[in-house]
């Protein structure tokens, strides 16, 4: 690995071991369900798996041969499973996870599974489309109530032993954070897919979404599985089919801070806002013209209940615009951009509606503290988000907190 990648520790012999009736008994007394699994295999023996309870009685019943699991979630205190399948997941882990010291994996995955105890998580998968394909590459996994994983002493169905790295206790984590590490963790690694330097990924993943909506101009590829992961912040909403981003950049564009003098946009958004007005064109009845960007005929038209978005219906579809359920979608410059061989961000600039590149901290305290991550609690009231992006921005434009060394260390920086 190149010395700014994350080597593991060195491995050790684990401590649950070889005799099945004992490792059961291990994670029961930890509180943890333990469910039967098929020999070799992460398939549990019942039919009804989710539902089964082990009482202490029970516990000769797991044979010498089987794979052991444990249920998630509820039945075992709250236990959850971060389970990261892809190899930038598991290279990215240290940077976003919150630390713990129950980590277990196997030789071609080491350190593949982080686990937590955390109230009320649900479970999640983070997937993304690969490159070139129409397939869906899962990047790692949120495992809670209702699922179950293998753990050590099995061995996984390609023959390797699964192991402990570090047999200590969970760490406990609020559900809230441990989702946000988690969206982040696969933010950096879809990044990372499109070729993005891991360095420059890993700083735009652990940004705030304004931040990272402006990074992700220049990289369209892992725009629209990103989209989907940060839905519940400030960032541009998607509808039934995928959500009109003409619509919130108009909003922007009505900024007064959004333009200089110079009269381009300051901001991706307020420049796209300003393209699209200007550019503006009909798309035709949904599904019934030939697409601009792959070429097909009668799959191609307006985005319904958007006059400003375009929808392509097509499976051959050429990757321009955003993917949603059943279709992609997109605008003016989407189309513009591709035509012209350019991302939109290129286009923009190259065109005279985006200023040049620019990342300016907030010059006031209503600016960073407009950007920092909320939620509704239990009684409807918004709150502030005790997650790292929050400590992040109060570290760096806080007056109180400026120029203190406690914001390079946060971050594990030199």
């Amino acid at each position: 690995m190149g010395p700014d990648r994350w080597d593991p520790p060195p491995r050790h012999e684990p401590s649950v071991r070889s005799n099945h009736g004992i490792p059961a008994t291990v994670y029961f007394k930890r509180g943890w369900q333990p469910l039967r699994l098929r020999v070799r295999q992460k398939k549990p023996c019942g039919r009804d798996w989710p539902r089964s309870r082990v009482a202490e009685t029970d516990l000769g019943q797991f044979k010498a041969d089987d794979n052991i699991g444990v249920l998630l979630g509820e039945p075992s205190g709250n236990l959850v499973d971060v389970d990261l399948d892809c190899d930038e997941a598991v290279d990215l882990a240290p940077e976003f996870l919150p630390p713990t010291d129950a980590v277990s994996g196997r030789e071609g995955r080491w350190r593949s599974h982080w686990w937590y105890i955390s109230p009320e998580a649900a479970s999640k998968t983070f997937a993304a489309q690969r490159q070139g394909t129409t397939k869906r590459d899962t990047l790692l996994e949120l495992r809670s109530t209702g699922q179950q994983t293998m753990v050590p002493p099995s061995v996984h169905p390609c023959g390797e032993e699964v192991e402990w790295s570090d047999d200590g206790d969970p760490a406990v984590v609020q559900a809230p954070l441990l989702f946000d590490a988690a969206r982040r963790l696969a933010t950096a690694s879809v990044l990372v897919r499109a070729g993005v330097d891991r360095t420059e990924a890993i700083d735009a993943a652990r940004g705030d979404p304004a931040t990272l909506v402006d990074f992700l101009a220049d990289h369209p590829d892992a725009r629209g599985a990103i989209r989907t992961w940060w839905s519940n912040t400030p960032w541009p909403k998607e509808k039934a089919a995928g959500d009109s981003r003409a619509k919130a950049t108009r909003e922007a564009a009505a900024s007064k801070t959004a333009s200089d003098t110079n009269g381009w946009s300051s901001t991706f958004a307020s420049a796209t806002a300003t393209y699209n007005e200007k550019h503006a064109r009909e798309y035709g009845p949904p599904g019934k013209g030939t697409c601009p960007a792959c070429g097909h005929n009668d799959c191609f038209g307006q985005l319904a209940d958007d006059s400003m978005q375009w929808a392509c219906f097509s499976t051959g579809h050429e990757k321009v615009g955003q993917q949603g359920d059943r279709c992609w979608f997109g605008d003016v410059l989407d189309l513009d951009a591709h035509a012209a061989g350019r991302t939109p961000a290129e286009h923009l600039r190259v065109e005279g509606y985006l200023g040049p590149r620019a990342r300016p901290r907030s010059g006031g305290t209503e600016g960073w503290q407009a950007q920092l991550l909320k939620h509704r609690d239990k009684d409807g009231d918004l709150k502030i988000t005790p997650c790292r992006a929050n400590v992040r921005m109060i570290l760096r434009d806080h007056p109180a907190w400026q120029g203190v060394l406690a914001y390079d260390l946060f971050h594990r920086r030199p």
